[in-house]
């Protein structure tokens, strides 16, 4: 519950004996992908609701799901998930702890009331010490941390529905840093690093991470307009939105100063939390200069 800060030397040799690589070359590099657990995994026919405010990470656990075999259905907040409950079999829930008109934990109460016997898996971004002891006094069944740890999700899941992990294709790589492309910095101080999200080139994933990044220059103006007019409560739902929208996308760098910044809005620091949208536009323009080299590789790919 403290944290801990490690400091790593590399010896990298003498410089003089290693060809340096020119900024054009980097450039025209490929984005790397790290190589992930050779995993796939089949399930027996079962109907999973997955409950969350947030239209990607719906649409990332459906993907993954439906690649595994299962039959899902979605509900943007909790008075919706009673309403699908009410009115078709399922076999389990993921419920998402924070939405609005009705949140995960209220849900679950009044499923539970109702005699629902159903495994409930709280997905929450406050892992804080002694959550899973809240989560089970609410009612559900279970609780995974959001972003979504695709590998813990999926062994939850097969313990609770007899699912099986079987040796195949990786379906998504470790997250990317692209070398920075040749151009000009916003500021002398700043270096603009094309950051690739982990799951861009995942063949039915990508997709939805594009519209992810089409999307952000514009909540960021959101946020923006929020901070200017001290609507601390509409810059909380938005900085809780990216919180867990751009980690379950893929950019992972997006979770600490996103989390930082609900903090300060939730708290009504103006100074804190303009700092913390400081770096959430840095790393947004990150991200636009990836998407940038990602249609430039492809374009060359295809030609």
């Amino acid at each position: 519950g403290q944290g801990t800060v490690f400091t790593v030397w590399l010896d990298a040799g003498e410089p003089g004996a290693v060809a340096l690589l020119e900024p054009d070359a980097l450039a025209r590099a490929p984005v790397a992908a790290a190589p992930a657990a050779a995993l796939r995994w089949e399930f027996p026919a079962a109907h999973v609701l997955v409950v969350d405010d947030g239209a990607e990470n719906r649409q990332l656990v459906r993907v993954l799901l439906e690649d595994a075999g299962l039959q899902v259905s979605e509900a943007e907040n909790g008075r919706v998930a009673l309403e699908c409950i009410a009115a078709t079999a399922f076999d389990l829930v993921l419920m998402d702890m924070q939405m609005p008109e009705m949140d995960g934990k209220t849900a679950t109460a009044r499923l539970r009331a109702q005699g629902c016997t159903l495994p409930i898996i709280a997905l929450t971004a406050h892992a804080m010490k002694g959550f899973e002891g809240e989560v089970q006094a609410a009612g559900f069944s279970g609780a995974l941390t959001k972003p979504i740890d695709v590998d813990v999700l999926m062994r939850e899941l097969a313990q609770r529905l007899g699912g099986r992990a079987c040796e195949g294709p990786a379906a998504l790589p470790a997250a990317t840093a692209a070398p920075p492309a040749p151009t000009e910095a916003p500021s002398p101080r700043e270096d603009v690093q094309a950051l690739v999200s982990r799951l861009a080139r995942h063949a039915r994933i990508g997709p939805i991470v594009g519209r992810f990044v089409q999307q952000l220059p514009a909540k960021l103006a959101q946020m923006d307009d929020a901070l200017r007019a001290a609507d601390m409560p509409a810059l909380t739902s938005l900085a809780h939105w990216l919180k867990g929208a751009g980690g379950s996308m893929g950019f992972d760098d997006l979770f600490e100063p996103s989390k930082a910044l609900e903090a300060a809005a939730r708290q009504g620091d103006d100074v804190a939390a303009a700092r913390a949208l400081a770096e959430v536009r840095r790393l947004g323009r990150c991200i636009a200069k990836g998407a940038e080299l990602l249609a430039s590789q492809t374009e060359v790919t295809q030609a």
